[in-house]
């Protein structure tokens, strides 16, 4: 199984400058995008820094144990006995997203505290983060904030991630999201407001044919619902599908950046 992509960032057409980052590390099998927030300078300096940060946290791993085949299990004594005997415990399967987005919080926090001219709170950023590991054929992600992944997989559209908003948080603890979330404004959760940040996450696993969208709220919040399933269930190049995400989104007025990473396996 292989992993093919296609990312795009637009200013949108009210906005003087495009606080949005994405990162599209292919060769990583890591994907995030990230929507600054605060002051001009300091949602640009926030997303950039988080998504710096992440992509810095996970090279090391992604190259290696991430996109190795797993290895059998060993032999011998069962893990009970092993616990008893006090071997130590298996590592956690996977990539650790949590802990690179804690770190790009933490990052974020001391970047906005170093500004003494800007009021507390001022620079944060919201971040999702995708990485599909086709040897183990799983995918992992991790969000804060209110940008978003999708998956559309056998002809169906699924929202991956709960915003961390007033209308998301009914379903933080859901198996399932509605593709037709409500957006809003009113974050209760960001990447670098506070010292410390709740990271959700989430696995599955990887499917050829699974195609996957990330995006700001510049998209998912301007291409209603029905749109945006036409246009991902239509098999199209992913640079033909990507495109017209970033027209509709202009042609709904593009009043916030626009930007979307498509993830195909």
């Amino acid at each position: 199984m292989s992993i093919e992509s296609w990312a795009d960032s637009h200013i949108g057409l009210v906005r003087k400058s495009n606080q949005d980052t994405v990162g599209c590390f292919p060769e990583l099998g890591l994907f995030v995008v990230a929507d600054g927030m605060g002051g001009r300078s300091e949602g640009e300096v926030a997303s950039r820094l988080a998504v710096d940060t992440i992509r810095e946290s996970m090279a090391r791993e992604l190259s290696g144990a991430v996109h190795k085949a797993a290895e059998p299990a060993p032999q011998g004594r069962p893990g009970f006995w092993r616990t008893l005997m006090g071997a130590r415990p298996a590592p956690e399967p996977g990539p650790n997203l949590a802990a690179a987005v804690t770190l790009a919080n933490q990052r974020v926090h001391e970047a906005g505290r170093s500004q003494p001219e800007s009021p507390r709170g001022s620079m944060g950023t919201t971040v999702v983060v995708l990485v599909c590991a086709p040897p183990q054929r799983r995918a992992y992600w991790a969000h804060v904030g209110d940008s978003r992944l999708y998956r559309v997989r056998d002809g169906a559209l699924a929202l991956l991630t709960a915003d961390h908003t007033m209308f998301g948080e009914a379903f933080w603890e859901q198996d399932r999201v509605p593709s037709d979330l409500p957006h809003t404004n009113r974050l209760v959760r960001a990447i670098g407001i506070e010292p410390s940040v709740a990271v959700t996450r989430g696995e599955d696993e990887l499917r050829p044919g699974d195609l996957f969208l990330l995006c700001s709220d510049g998209v998912s919040g301007m291409v209603t619902p029905d749109d945006l399933r036409r246009q991902l269930l239509d098999a199209q190049p992913l640079k033909d599908t990507g495109e017209a995400l970033i027209r509709l989104a202009l042609a709904a007025g593009g009043r916030d950046n626009a930007s979307a990473i498509l993830v195909r396996a």
